[in-house]
């Protein structure tokens, strides 16, 4: 019997949230559903996680769901991106929660405009726990950071039942090192996941994160973190079926489970090209 795990699978199973749905523009959901249901269906589907959707649009997707399901179709995992006033858009998440359960279900909620943290957090987790008592809130960051406001939420999680995590919004820009690197060791070292949303080509970011992750878990230094999140491109770093390498260090399934209990997905508004990138780091 082979015993052999390979690392690619916990490095990468659901990590690509198909949000194709949440940027400017007039997005077809017929287009998108097919888009996401197709890919799942395909050789690299585990790599494929939720399908984030606009809440003022759950309601067409309930009728694209229920009109061509078939037995045994993989559940759909749907992301709640509030594009409404927030009493609204948790109606709607729970209306479609329950309607649509087992075949389908709200596994996150998260806002779409760069709010910070202040009350924002707290009333967004309420409107998670009237989904389910496992739909993650993620609260954003913002584009200012720090380690206190990871500190906030770890202590709001700490008052509430329902998951909670950091959004951690990177846009169309390049991240800085320190700020990434400061978010990813505040939120290891405090059990935050983060859930990344950014309109960048995946390139060898990916893989710097998971890596400084995996550093982080270990006990790295922020300084550790930024010189490996700086390099360009992420010089010293392979992966493989036997793990991540970066330098001297090896990390294999178990470090990457650690690394991905913080980094949990990566928003993705194009499922082709994000999946084509990872083959051609030679990750599927």
């Amino acid at each position: 019997m082979n015993l052999l795990i390979d690392a690619r699978r916990p490095l990468l199973a659901g990590i690509l949230d198909y949000d194709a749905m949440s940027g400017p523009g007039n997005s077809s959901m017929k287009q998108t559903y097919s888009a996401y249901r197709d890919t799942v269906a395909g050789p690299h589907g585990w790599v494929v996680g939720s399908f984030v959707c606009p809440s003022s649009r759950l309601e067409e997707l309930v009728s694209l769901l229920t009109g061509s399901m078939v037995p045994g179709e993989r559940p759909w995992q749907v992301g709640v991106v509030v594009d409404e006033e927030l009493g609204a858009a948790a109606m709607h998440a729970s209306v479609f929660h329950t309607y649509m359960d087992p075949a389908g279900a709200i596994t996150s909620i998260e806002t779409m405009t760069d709010g910070g943290l202040e009350g924002a957090a707290t009333s967004l987790v309420t409107a998670a726990s009237g989904i389910a008592t496992s739909t993650i809130a993620y609260a954003d960051l913002g584009a200012e950071c720090v380690d206190k406001d990871i500190a906030a939420l770890a202590e709001l999680a700490k008052l509430r039942i329902q998951p909670i995590g950091a959004l951690l919004d990177l846009g169309h820009r390049s991240p800085d090192p320190q700020r990434l690197a400061a978010t990813i060791l505040a939120s290891a070292q405090r059990r935050i996941p983060v859930k990344v949303r950014s309109s960048l080509a995946l390139d060898a970011l990916l893989l710097q994160s998971l890596t400084a992750t995996a550093l982080a878990h270990q006990g790295a230094s922020i300084d550790q973190l930024e010189e490996l999140l700086a390099t360009e491109p992420a010089g010293g770093i392979t992966a493989s079926g036997v793990g991540l390498r970066y330098q001297n260090d090896l990390f294999g399934a178990p470090d990457i489970r650690g690394a991905r209990s913080t980094i949990r997905s990566w928003s993705c508004p194009d499922l082709d090209s994000a999946i084509s990138q990872l083959v051609a780091l030679g990750l599927l």
